[in-house]
């Protein structure tokens, strides 16, 4: 066991992007129409996509040669469930929205990677889709270690991939024994 105090300055939930390929063609027609309907899209560029989103609180699209920020819509918050902790936290946008609403991939496809590649590397997503080994990467910001305690306050769950703690522990360590 490891107890670690979420209050010290320099911890940080680093992100997980999804990377997703074998979509349809009907859905990728739409992809621009249907997240518009829920999203505010701008467009960015590979180089300033990360800084974008930071400035702006928003999801990074990245599709070969285009890459766009989406800033959910007010009327967007009421078709997702959960607490209000759930409803802000950007990684449960981009599963309740866009993954599950816009472009069918639900928890079991999900749960089985059938059409996401999870990297902590916002280069390598880049990187897959430019080479057409994948058709679009979505990309994330930190999260705050505030949004975790406040959905596990809420007695729900982070979605998968959701917890890339930073610093890590050292592994290896000898442990010492405390009790005589």
């Amino acid at each position: 066991m490891t107890l670690v105090n979420v209050y010290q300055k320099d911890m940080t939930i680093f992100p997980t992007h999804r990377v997703v390929d074998g979509l349809d063609a009907v859905v990728l027609e739409r992809l621009d129409h249907d997240l518009g309907e829920l999203f505010e899209v701008a467009r960015s560029s590979a180089g300033t996509l990360l800084a974008d989103m930071a400035r702006l609180g928003a999801i990074g699209m990245y599709r070969k040669g285009e890459a766009v920020t989406l800033k959910p819509r007010p009327e967007s918050r009421p078709l997702m469930n959960g607490s209000e902790a759930s409803r802000d936290l950007e990684l449960n946008v981009l599963h309740k929205l866009i993954l599950e609403r816009v472009l069918g991939i639900d928890e079991d496809k999900l749960r089985n990677q059938t059409h996401v590649y999870y990297t902590r590397e916002p280069e390598e997503a880049m990187r897959l889709v430019d080479s057409g080994k994948s058709q679009v990467a979505f990309l994330l910001n930190n999260i705050a270690v505030k949004s975790v305690l406040d959905v596990a306050s809420a007695g729900e769950r982070m979605p998968q991939k959701a917890t890339y703690f930073y610093p890590k522990l050292i592994s290896g360590l000898v442990l010492r024994r405390l009790a005589g």
